[in-house]
């Protein structure tokens, strides 16, 4: 027998090789080949796919070669591949060996991707635990070489090209390598994978690297095509196996975690930790779940038999409590079943919705609670899984499956106010799902109870429904039952479907407010049927659209579609209509319509009397529609905002419908535009043709004529149109001018081509009009070309200045700027806003800028420069001269490359820095502003020279903060002689002919007035120091005083801060002949440049002690004279003159106190004789005593550095004269040498403390 089977076999084995033979033979054949190739392709074609191979050569040598392949679906080919190549061993078959050397791929071309294939119901095969599939050969591929892999745009949204080489074998145990690397811009991923016989080593690597708009971002779909970086390793055996994953992908989207499979007691257990940054791939209402990083942790175990039971908890990793995402799953079931539940718990942060009621119902948690199973067969079965949130609970149950569905879902509000405070009550909404997914039907109902509508009680109202085959020819009906403020509501509806829509027996009724009627819509969406609405009071329909309506309407719309055609008539009437912010107090229409869609007429009117809404009244409008032959004619007028409309016009349809328009014209406050001829407008094709349109506008015209649509032919003309028509829109505008304009405009809408120039003449607004500008002459031409048009513009300001405009534009205000200016202008023209503060600007600004970026971002480079340059402020005694500035462009920045000054004194100031062109965010910037020796003050009140070290920074237009340091090696407050301190002029009185000290006095009030009156959103930060050590002089009015100190400057502009004063120094006050010397002092500043003067001077004359006080600004001081024991002023004063009472004086004594009088209250006939001397002298100090037993001296000093000074002392007696020299050691101890000229000499320290 076993003789008889191996010979059976052996002349088998001979008939097979005889019968290879054969075929082989015949594969060599042209004939051959070619049945092959068919073979081969009509064996791999579907039903969705179709195979198509040129040829096949060589099929059974160890070199066969495939051509021309290509793979089509019902679209056509999609993969194209130029050829195949396969070295391999044919007889090492007989050893059970598939030994293939190489497997050479040409270039395979993929143009798209493959259209969805047939839907099938091939049921998925279960399988068990993972193991290497048990072939009865063995696998080796040396070499796998893929030449190129092109993808066609479709594929990944861009062409991309890839390469590709690897090997593999799969013996007792597997081998797998594989590179792909990217041709046509960077990008690789490699793979490397081995399993040792009988899984007792497993090894896998993986890496993916991609720059942004990358493959792997394009074919996930990633947000903004982010760069991705993979990695994931593993290594273990079959029952051990442990794997790390760390993926990124631009900054938003990270995954990080490791897992870990083992095989024990019957079961494979999988245990995982995962951080996820998913929230940019997520739909904007559930990414704030998501936001941060989320963990992923759990562990499952399968077991042999096929159960399977796990956790699964999804956390956000956060310090906030409680976390936006807490989630519990726990699986349970047997997969080769298909049969497994998730029983879910947990909280998660109510989703940002585009409801904001919802939101308020659902509250800031929610909670997530039930079980989901699959059910074998597919479906999903719901028990108890519910969502509750703060207000709202939603609950689903049921079984849903292809042949049966059986799902109830129902939302329950306990309360409707907290989503609207107008709300009151509870509501509830069941929905019931039965049938099949392929004839669904639906049953709800819609509960109100308890509630309270926008102040409208409703004990109940319901609403129910009934809905059968949702998919196909649907039906449905709807019911409503029940009262609001106890007047009846109810309804009732009936639709179905079929090739159009019908809707029978519609039945509404609120109060006395009924709808009632009919509506068809057929397969062209034509209507037929009638609508009737009487609504008495409007206000019972306010509960159902939760706002305020008033009034009476009453409607009837009668549709038909007779002979193909949609015809309407409304007939309405309304009375004190109010809804929201719109009100009608009357409204009539009857109207019919004919034939809408196709070729309309009409024939009615419209009436409505004072409409209001959005803050605009239309007082009347009236529109009257009559037949005219094949046309239409439309009369309207309207009144409105001032405004007086009125148009006559004919209407014709047709395939392009024409609106022949006879009058038109608008009238307002004097200003009237009206169509100088008959013109006619014609709709059609997507276009609007304009023939024969000019207006007259004031004594101007324009005319237009054309074609505007997704092509432009376009012709416009402005004759000498006076700009101030455009306050017939806005009398704000206030325009003056006159404009002449042409226009050529041709070609595609986006980009369309043509010529323009545009000259206005004499153009003035407001805006230039309030900073004393001229008017504007202005001549600009251009070319359109593409989607930007170039631009050559002259822009003149009178003698003022001119400026070129040269280069081109964008049309849309995105695109690019490429424009140059330049021009010089003088800086007069900032004279008249300049001169209502008193100041004045010389000298020429040149400049010559390029402009780039677009109109909200622009980018300015060349500069702006201002040679010798002068700045005048009298009222300030503000003067800068020989100005020298150049302010360079250097894109969004603007730098101070140069700005330097000379001062009154030849002190100089300089300043240096940046600005920012960013208009939105204050122009924000620094600014460093240097000084030395600089006189900043120079006035008959106050002279100043300081130097600075100045820093502003921040948004300069805006909010800047100034800080730094100012220190004043001089400053000189004079106290005027004249006005008194108490003086103050009666309200409403002129002041005629005032003199020069008045004429500033007034000039600052002015000011001052004119600044707190105006408020200004410009405000900026101050920190500032004001630093003297000394020579800060006060004089006038008999004050001789001297102070020194440092005080800090805080606050704003608007609202300053003064921390510290000036302190005294030394000083003396003149009495005539007699010199009181200062005991206290204090020099500070309240905001501006007037200094606040406190002193305090006190004697002992005759019987009494005497106190003079100085106090008040230093332009009108205040003198007050007191003593002890209390004396009248002018008793007091006699005492310090003159040793006794007024009533004891000679005639020229009492001529002398009076004098004193008027010195003190500012009433003096002229200046003070002294101080003139002083100035004439040029020293600091200068001091006259007439009241010592020796007689009378005089004496003058001069400072010649900061600390030291230098004076001389004569008087009637040779040893009264004397010259001296004092030192300042420190603000309170002052040393002082004296040599006579009899050669005495002395030396003195005086130590000086307030208290």
């Amino acid at each position: 027998m076993r003789f008889r089977r191996i010979l059976a076999y052996g002349f088998g084995a001979l008939a097979l090789l005889a019968v290879a033979g054969t075929l082989a033979l015949r594969m060599q054949t042209r004939e051959g080949k070619s049945f092959l190739a068919d073979l081969v392709s009509r064996a791999a074609s579907s039903p969705d796919m179709k195979v198509d191979i040129g040829a096949f050569e060589d099929p059974l040598s160890a070199h066969p070669l495939l051509r021309d392949i290509s793979i089509a679906d019902r679209d056509g080919p999609y993969l194209k591949i130029d050829q195949i190549a396969l070295d391999w061993s044919p007889s090492a078959l007989f050893s059970l060996r598939l030994d293939i050397e190489k497997l050479a791929i040409g270039a395979i071309d993929i143009a798209r991707l493959p259209a969805p294939a047939q839907a099938t119901t091939t049921k998925p095969k279960s399988g068990g635990g993972f193991a290497l599939p048990d072939l009865p050969i063995r696998i080796r591929l040396g070499r796998l070489a893929l030449e190129t892999l092109s993808l066609g745009a479709p594929v990944l949204g861009t062409a991309a090209q890839f390469t590709a080489t690897g090997e593999a074998a799969l013996d007792k145990g597997a081998h797998l390598a594989l590179d792909i690397r990217r041709l046509d811009a960077p990008g690789a991923i490699t793979a490397k994978a081995d399993v040792a016989t009988g899984g007792q080593k497993i090894t896998l690597a993986l890496t993916a690297q991609e720059p942004e708009g990358g493959a792997i971002a394009r074919l996930a779909a990633l947000p903004g095509l982010p760069p991705v970086d993979i990695s994931l390793t593993g290594e273990g055996t079959l029952d051990d196996f442990a794997a790390h994953l760390a993926a990124k992908a631009g900054e938003k989207i990270d995954a990080e975690g490791a897992a870990r499979i083992i095989h024990k007691d019957a079961a494979r257990r999988l245990d995982f930790d995962m951080g996820v940054r998913v929230a940019s791939l997520l739909p904007p209402a559930a990414a704030p779940l998501f936001e941060g990083v989320t963990q992923l942790a759990g562990a499952a175990t399968l077991r042999d038999d096929g159960a399977l039971e796990g956790d699964v908890a999804i956390r956000s990793r956060s310090d906030n409590t409680p976390r936006p995402l807490d989630l519990s799953i726990a699986l349970k079931g047997v997969p080769k079943d298909e049969r497994i539940s998730a029983t879910l718990s947990g909280t998660l942060a109510a989703p940002a919705l585009s409801a904001p009621a919802l939101e308020k119902l659902l509250g800031e948690r929610l909670t997530l609670g039930g079980a989901v199973a699959s059910l074998p067969g597919g479906g999903l079965r719901f028990d108890g899984l519910e969502l509750r949130g703060a207000h709202l609970s939603a609950k689903i149950d049921g079984a849903a499956m292809r042949e049966a569905l059986d799902v109830g879902a129902k939302v329950s509000i306990a309360d409707l106010k907290p989503a609207d405070p107008r709300l009151a009550g509870r509501a509830e909404i069941s929905v019931k799902a039965t049938g099949s997914a392929d004839k669904p039907n639906a049953d709800f109902e819609a509960l109100l109870e308890g509630a309270h509508l926008d102040g409208h009680a409703i004990q109940k109202l319901a609403l129910h429904g009934a809905a059968r085959d949702l998919t196909g020819a649907l039906t449905a009906t709807a019911t409503l039952d029940g009262a609001i403020d106890g007047a009846p509501a109810r309804g009732k509806l009936n639709a179905r479907k079929d090739a159009g829509w019908t809707i029978d027996n519609l039945d509404l009724s609120v109060g006395r407010a009924a709808l009632h009627g009919a509506l068809t819509l057929d397969a062209q969406n034509l209507a037929s049927g009638r609508l009737s609405l009487a609504a008495p009071d409007l206000d019972d329909l306010s509960a159902l659209t939760l706002r305020k309506l008033s009034g009476a309407l009453k409607a009837d719309i009668i549709l038909d579609a007779a002979q193909g055609a949609q015809n309407i008539s409304i007939d309405a009437q309304g009375a004190r209509i109010r809804a929201a912010d719109t009100t009608i107090e009357k409204l009539s229409a009857k109207l019919s319509g004919h034939d809408l869609l196709r070729r309309p007429a009409l024939d009615g009117n419209i009436a409505v009397d004072a409409l209001h809404v959005g803050g605009k009244t239309i007082s009347k409008a009236r529109l009257t529609a009559t037949p005219a032959g094949a046309a239409t004619a439309l009369d309207l007028t309207v009144d409105a905002e001032g405004f007086a409309i009125a148009s006559r016009a004919a209407l014709t349809p047709g395939e392009k419908t024409r609106l022949d328009i006879k009058t038109l014209s608008a009238q307002r406050a004097g200003k009237r535009i009206a169509l100088a001829a008959p013109a006619s407008v014609t709709l059609g094709g997507g276009a609007v043709e304009l023939k024969g349109v000019a207006l007259a506008v004031g004594a101007g015209r324009l005319d237009i004529d054309g074609t505007i649509g997704e092509r432009l032919d376009l012709t416009a003309r402005a004759r000498s149109v006076p700009l101030s028509i455009a306050s017939i829109a806005d009398a704000s505008l206030a325009l003056e001018g006159a404009l002449d304009a042409e226009a050529r405009i041709t070609g595609d809408k986006k980009a369309p081509s043509g010529d323009w120039k545009i000259k206005i003449a004499k153009l003035s607004a407001p805006q230039l009009r309030s900073n004393g500008l001229p008017p504007l002459d202005i001549d600009a031409r251009g070319a359109l070309a593409g989607a930007r048009t170039s631009l050559d513009a002259t822009i003149a300001l009178g003698a003022g200045g001119r400026f070129a405009i040269t280069g081109s534009a964008p049309i849309d205000a995105a695109g690019a700027l490429d424009l140059k200016v330049k021009g010089e202008a003088d800086a007069k023209l900032a004279d008249t806003a300049l001169s209502v503060n008193g100041q004045s600007l010389r000298g020429k600004a040149n400049v010559d800028l390029r402009i780039a970026g677009s109109v909200s971002a622009p980018a300015i480079e060349g500069g702006v420069t201002l040679a010798n340059g002068s700045f005048a402020d009298p009222l300030n005694g503000v003067y800068l001269d020989h100005i020298d500035a150049r302010l360079d462009g250097h894109g969004r920045e603007i730098a101070i490359t140069r700005l330097t000054a000379l001062t009154k004194n030849g002190g100089q100031i300089a300043a240096t820095g940046r600005i920012a062109v960013e208009p939105q965010a204050g122009m924000p910037g620094a600014i460093r502003i240097k000084a030395k020796n600089a006189q900043l003050v120079s006035s008959d009140l106050v002279s100043a020279t300081a130097d600075l070290d100045l820093d502003i920074g921040g948004p300069l237009a805006r909010s800047p903060k100034v800080s730094g340091r100012v220190t004043l090696t001089t400053m000189e407050v004079n106290v005027p002689d004249r006005l008194p301190a108490s003086f103050q002029a009666p309200r409403g009185a002129v002041h005629i002919s005032p003199r020069a000290f008045a004429k500033e006095m007034l000039a600052l009030e002015a000011k001052e007035k004119a600044r707190a009156a105006k408020h200004s959103p410009f405000d900026a930060t101050i920190d500032l120091t004001l630093a003297a050590p000394n020579r800060i002089f006060v004089r006038g009015r008999g004050i001789d005083a001297e102070f020194g100190g440092e005080l800090k400057l805080n606050g704003t502009i608007q609202k300053p801060a003064v921390n510290g004063a000036f302190e005294l120094r030394r000083g003396k006050l003149q009495l005539l002949t007699q010199r009181i010397d200062l005991t206290r002092g204090k020099l500070s500043f309240a905001g501006g440049l007037v200094p606040q003067l406190d002193f305090t001077a006190e004697t002992t004359a005759s019987d009494v002690t005497a106190k003079i006080t100085v106090s008040g600004p230093a332009s009108l001081p205040n003198f007050s004279f007191s003593s002890s024991p209390e004396l009248p002023q002018d008793e007091v004063l006699s005492r310090l003159l003159f040793a006794k009472a007024s009533g004891s004086l000679s005639a020229f004594q009492a001529v002398q106190l009076a004098t004193a009088l008027a010195q003190f209250s500012g009433a003096g006939t002229g200046v003070d004789a002294f101080e003139k001397m002083r100035k004439a002298l040029g020293v600091d100090s200068l001091d006259l005593e007439a009241g010592g037993s020796s007689g009378p001296t005089v004496g003058a000093s001069r400072y010649i550095s900061d600390n030291i000074s230098v004076g001389v002392r004569t008087g009637a007696k040779p040893e009264q004269t004397a010259v001296s020299v004092g030192v300042d050691v420190t603000k309170n101890v002052r040393v002082k040498g004296e040599t006579k000229v009899d050669g005495k000499s002395s030396l003195g320290v005086g130590v000086e403390w307030e208290y």
